[in-house]
């Protein structure tokens, strides 16, 4: 919750947010599926502070290898989340 409040704040305070995530998830969030819009958004966050992922591209950054059966099904849930952004 404290990282959706933070996103949160970022956008009502209309922040510059990263290249990769104004890339994925655009500038602002949407009229519509607002809600939607910031769950996704903090699942991302919180996927990158997990995996300590860095890129300042790719969202997710490269994807992981399956092996990691874990990271990688939550990698490929959240590339299908982000494509409707």
């Amino acid at each position: 919750m404290a990282l959706r409040s933070k996103l949160a704040d970022a956008v009502s305070g209309r922040l510059l947010l990263p290249a990769w995530f104004a890339t994925v998830l655009g500038p602002t969030p949407p009229a519509r599926e607002t809600e939607r819009w910031l769950e996704c958004a903090t699942r991302v966050l919180l996927y990158r502070l997990t995996y300590r992922v860095d890129d300042q591209v790719l969202a997710l950054g490269p994807s992981p290898d399956p092996e990691d059966e874990h990271r990688h099904s939550w990698w490929e849930e959240l590339a299908t989340e982000l494509r409707p952004w």
